[in-house]
């Protein structure tokens, strides 16, 4: 099999937002492939919600076993981020930012992307955008006072999911 961004995308496309197999699948047949790392973070902000979704989750695996991501690749997912719309993907890179060594003229960018999903209608974005908010704290000095505050917002939040990613951060 050929692989490109292509033939990545049109695998991605395929995903139903569910069936994690679908992705477990490409994860095999393309990970080991020139160009996985960097045809993935393209694809996080593409326009089709399954291929964005898709293509973060597929970084978020990759990060959460064990990957890294150069400063440069860093940079262009940050780059990156004003264009994710897809709930999903936006979760993804949140999680994945605990992984992640933000660069100091990205974190900025960072902070102010963060920003609005801590007060996004979906528990799981309140809690993890307020997790990667503390992260970015934990790098960057500057946002302390931003994490203090999303964290003690979120030890007061309505969801238990969100209490709990709170309670489960010590800062």
């Amino acid at each position: 099999m050929s692989f490109d961004r292509g033939t990545l995308r049109r695998q991605l496309s395929a995903f139903d937002g569910r069936a994690l197999t679908t992705l477990g699948e490409i994860e095999a047949a393309c990970s080991g492939h020139d160009g996985y790392r960097d045809h993935l973070i393209a694809l996080c902000d593409d326009a089709e919600s399954p291929v964005s979704s898709g293509a973060t989750w597929l970084l978020k695996s990759l990060l959460e076993r064990g990957g890294t991501l150069t400063a440069e690749e860093t940079d262009a997912l940050c780059r990156r981020l004003a264009g994710l719309r897809d709930w999903a993907a936006q979760l993804h890179v949140c999680q994945s930012f605990r992984y992640l060594a933000i660069g100091a003229p990205q974190a900025e960018e960072v902070a102010r992307w963060l920003s609005p999903l801590l007060t996004h209608e979906r528990p799981f974005l309140r809690a993890w955008s307020m997790d990667a908010l503390c992260s970015l704290a934990d790098q960057h000095t500057a946002f302390a006072k931003a994490a203090k505050v999303a964290h003690e917002n979120a030890g007061r939040d309505a969801a238990a999911s969100v209490r709990a990613r709170a309670r489960n951060i010590k800062l």
